[in-house]
């Protein structure tokens, strides 16, 4: 074989292995989906631990231009996949419900679906001084670029620029919060969710920066400052939820011991998994992020996927 076609091969092998992973992938998640669909292996699944769904915006279709894959949406007929994640509770099974940004289309949801499922618990976190001073997300304000004339920078170079406390005074942020599609809750609407027996407000930081970004002065200013600011707004919560919430990667060890000496009992990640019963007061949960453009089929698949996934890593601790 000539030279040309040695490097031909080795050009395909990263492509032809990506494509490999990804059919794997779609193939497992079936299964899943398959497996799901009889009520009986998913209660069996979901036996003996706790479960929390973490969703974001409400929102029938993808936007043109998604800025974020963590910015999950949620189709406006979610309420059949809140009735299945329901019908998981059992007397050794807890479930939550839970909501990212403060963005006011999930409050309006979330005002529907707390009285009809009495049983379940729902957790609305917001970013206290965006809520206060109605302040919108970077990645609405990447998505509003696209609509003007001009160059638009990659959405990692434009998420990616210096964190400062000048954060919440940008002109493009207070605009996109101006936006009919990225309005976030008010005030008054967080205090009426909060009226509902079932559904408990968390603080998400006031400016949304992975900590890890910050300098460890900076990182005590965020958690602090945010703490104090939400307690004035609505009072105290025992939710806190990492921005980003990857584990090791936008947060640590000393993030997550800062936050529990405020009083926090409940410090949530994005990390996928299910979690112990009992464990909050000693672990950060785990949530399972759901794509809310998928079906009920497949987001059964996805908790499936997951509460199997939890059982498996505490399995392997235990050996």
């Amino acid at each position: 074989m000539d030279t040309r076609g040695r490097l031909g091969i080795a050009r395909n092998m990263p492509r032809s292995i990506d494509t490999g992973v990804s059919l794997l992938r779609r193939s497992v998640d079936r299964s899943f989906q398959h497996a799901s669909s009889v009520p009986l292996v998913t209660r069996i699944l979901a036996r003996d631990i706790d479960v929390a769904a973490a969703f974001h915006q409400i929102i029938d279709q993808r936007r043109p231009h998604e800025g974020a894959g963590f910015c999950n949406h949620l189709r406006s007929d979610f309420v059949e996949t809140v009735a299945f994640l329901d019908s998981l509770q059992q007397p050794s099974t807890d479930v939550w419900v839970t909501f990212d940004d403060g963005y006011a289309k999930a409050a309006e949801a979330l005002e529907n679906v707390a009285p009809q499922f009495p049983s379940m618990r729902f957790v609305f976190f917001v970013c206290p001084e965006k809520t206060s001073k109605k302040v919108g997300f970077r990645w609405d304000a990447w998505e509003r670029l696209h609509e003007k004339n001009g160059p638009v920078p990659e959405f990692d170079d434009f998420d990616s620029e210096p964190a400062t406390a000048e954060e919440n005074s940008r002109l493009d942020l207070l605009e996109s919060a101006k936006d009919e599609r990225f309005l976030l809750a008010s005030e008054e609407q967080c205090r009426s969710l909060q009226r509902h027996p079932n559904v408990y407000l968390g603080n998400h930081t006031n400016r949304h920066f992975a900590l890890s970004s910050l300098s460890d002065a900076e990182a005590v200013e965020e958690i602090r400052e945010s703490h104090e600011q939400f307690r004035a707004l609505f009072g105290d919560s025992e939710h806190f939820a990492f921005p980003y919430g990857t584990p090791g990667v936008s947060y640590n060890e000393s993030h997550v011991a800062m936050v529990r000496s405020l009083g926090y009992r409940y410090v949530w990640s994005t990390e996928g998994s299910s979690f112990r019963r009992g464990s909050e007061a000693s672990a950060v949960l785990p949530r399972i992020p759901m794509n809310g453009l998928a079906t009920v089929a497949e987001n059964r698949g996805t908790v499936a996927k997951y509460t199997v996934k939890g059982r498996l890593r505490r399995l392997l601790r235990l050996r």
